[in-house]
């Protein structure tokens, strides 16, 4: 079990991207499931959830073996897909990377505990038995938000075993060495520049550099169209805001942090920040994401 934590637009589906090529290198079978593809909305019960996701596997193994010959409708729902998994493992001579996108998209659902019990069982099991088909499966899981504020039982969280790696934001010398990869645009005082008015964001600075390297706008301009409808930041800074406009409460949170409240509740604060909206380690220092700017 891999564990891959990042807030959104940090690059956590690159990261997982490159993890994948990097397994097909190496002589496994790598394949991905992106969350957002489901379409979680029309699935409201386990039994729905787990066969499309054993029917995505199935396309992506390219798999002979049907879905239906291992799914029985005297059986639970968790029963068929594991049993489904099995036969598709014993069906492989290759080690499998299954890497699931955008997995915090299941947290709100009745049946994420139910899952992600399921996933640390066979973690479990994997130890337990060398023997097992589950030795011959590793799970890559990427997400932004706090698992705990929705899986209340620790004993069927898949979020605290396994090996977790948590995108970090950049350093300055991070930045500097992504400026040399795109020629070198900024000066010493101008990555310093940079880095502060994006507050290490890991995404924003390729963007940032990309124009200065292609479009020749110096770093003055740049800064000064950073919040802009059309700056080179829009599609970002509009999704942060859609992301508000659907969650009335967390914008409430985020209205009264930007008037001086002393905090917010703990879970707004973990979900605002998986957002990429606030930085900072607790509720009660809470800040805007990128720092170096004026928020209005």
């Amino acid at each position: 079990m891999i564990l891959l934590k990042g807030a959104h637009q940090t690059g956590k589906t690159s990261l997982v991207a490159r993890a994948l090529a990097r397994s097909r290198t190496g002589g496994k079978k790598a394949v991905v499931t992106d969350i957002q593809k489901l379409r979680l909305d029309r699935l409201g019960e386990i039994e729905a959830f787990l066969h499309a996701l054993a029917c995505s596997l199935a396309d992506s193994l390219e798999l002979d073996l049907g879905v239906e010959t291992a799914w029985e409708s005297r059986r639970l729902a968790s029963s068929n897909f594991e049993r489904f998994l099995k036969r598709a493992l014993g069906g492989k001579r290759e080690r499998v990377v299954w890497a699931i996108d955008e997995v915090d998209r299941i947290f709100p659902y009745p049946y994420a505990s139910e899952f992600f019990g399921l996933l640390r069982a066979w973690h479990n099991e994997s130890a337990l038995n060398p023997g097992s088909h589950w030795q011959r499966l590793t799970i890559l899981i990427a997400y932004a938000t706090e698992a705990h504020l929705f899986i209340a039982d620790a004993n069927q969280s898949t979020f605290n075993v396994g090996s977790k790696f948590e995108l970090l934001d950049f350093t300055r010398e991070q930045v500097a060495a992504l400026n040399t990869l795109y020629g070198s645009p900024a000066d010493e005082r101008g990555i310093s520049e940079l880095h502060t008015l994006l507050n290490g964001h890991p995404e924003l600075p390729q963007r940032a550099l990309y124009e200065l390297a292609t479009h020749r706008h110096s770093l003055s301009d740049l800064a000064k169209s950073a919040t802009n409808e059309v700056g080179p930041f829009s599609d970002h800074l509009r999704h942060l805001l859609v992301s508000l406009e659907e969650r009335p409460e967390l914008l409430n949170s985020v209205r009264e942090m930007l008037r001086g409240a002393a905090t917010m509740p703990t879970d707004h604060f973990y979900r605002l920040r998986a957002f990429g909206i606030l930085g900072g380690d607790r509720a009660r220092d809470a800040t805007p994401r990128s720092a170096g700017s004026s928020p209005s």
